[in-house]
């Protein structure tokens, strides 16, 4: 009696420690997950998606998206693009938190946008998946995005379902989930369960399938820029202090 009284104890508090390891990266990617607004001229909304925000070692903010939520800012139309954040007061829409952004990397093909938020400090530190390697099939995936690019950032939770599968002619492969991808959603983070950036999405699909390109492309793409937020951060912290001064004999 005595070790199934035991017994049920340990299932008992194992059961609530996961929520509350859940709970956690639920808000964690709610934190770094900002709407990414495309305006043209006349301050007209002409494109809305998602986006991951993250700070470097100096305090810098970079947006990770999508390339085609911010296509018409880098065509030389005089778009302008920023990241929003909707603030409730009890449940009650109040106001919102806004910064301009700008595009500092894009590519059509890896359908990826880099964009440098005007004001630094903005947010926290996010780790990015520096493996290199593919989440196995079925293996679990967290996403973070906007609905309808108007909403509260939703979290949906979902599996790998395949690789390789191209959208376009002329984009790379990206990776398929069922995670719950809807308008809005594009440019959002894709997490894993230790809440690292695995992939930033980049199409839904109608049949409950979607894709995201996967931090093993993301990661080099983005390390080709050479801000290095997306280092091993013991790296980058000891890159950035000052070199110690060498005395002359």
């Amino acid at each position: 009696m005595k070790i199934a009284a035991l017994l049920l104890v340990l299932f008992v508090s194992q059961s609530h420690a996961q929520p509350a390891n859940e709970s956690k990266l639920r808000s964690q990617m709610r934190e770094a997950s900002w709407t990414v607004y495309v305006r043209n001229a006349n301050g007209e909304d002409v494109a809305r998606g998602s986006c991951t925000v993250t700070v470097d070692a100096r305090g810098r903010t970079w947006a990770v998206g999508c390339y085609h939520v911010i296509a018409d800012v880098v065509g030389g139309s005089g778009h302008r693009a920023s990241i929003v954040r909707p603030v409730y007061d009890n449940g009650e829409l109040v106001g919102r938190t806004e910064w301009f952004v700008d595009v500092v990397k894009h590519s059509e093909s890896e359908d990826l946008a880099l964009m440098r938020v005007a004001k630094s400090g903005i947010g926290s530190r996010i780790k990015f998946d520096l493996s290199g390697k593919a989440i196995p099939v079925d293996g679990e995936l967290w996403h973070c995005g906007t609905f309808l690019g108007v909403y509260d950032q939703r979290v949906s939770k979902g599996l790998v379902t395949g690789y390789g599968y191209r959208i376009k002619e002329s984009t790379m492969p990206c990776d398929c989930t069922d995670l719950l991808i809807h308008p809005g959603s594009s440019g959002g983070g894709v997490f894993n369960a230790n809440g690292e950036v695995v992939g930033v999405v980049s199409w839904m699909h109608g049949n409950g399938n979607g894709f995201f390109v996967p931090s093993r492309r993301l990661v080099p793409w983005l390390k080709s820029v050479g801000y290095g937020f997306v280092a091993d951060p013991s790296l980058e912290e000891r890159e950035v202090l000052p070199k110690p001064k060498v005395r002359k004999k």
